[in-house]
């Protein structure tokens, strides 16, 4: 427990926010509102990487993936209309 602690404290200093969400899923006790919004920062953080994807297939991939890893995501919203 202590470890874990200490790595999404870790994970949430440096903004990696798909790092620090995966090691909050693991809590046994976790906060559902803290988990809902570090799930909206990693989906942003996603969504980020993938506009910054120079090649267009790889990027709509990544796109579809951040709508179903992140779904009703506001990311995944514009993830989507970006496909589109």
């Amino acid at each position: 427990e202590e470890v874990r602690d200490w790595l999404e404290a870790y994970e949430r200093n440096r903004g990696n926010w798909m790092a620090a969400l995966s090691v909050a899923e693991g809590r046994p006790d976790a906060d559902l509102r803290e988990l809902a919004e570090l799930r909206e920062k990693a989906a942003q953080q996603y969504l980020e990487a993938a506009r910054r994807e120079r090649s267009l297939g790889l990027r709509i991939g990544m796109y579809q993936h951040l709508a179903m890893t992140y779904p009703g995501s506001r990311a995944a919203r514009v993830a989507g209309e970006l496909i589109m």
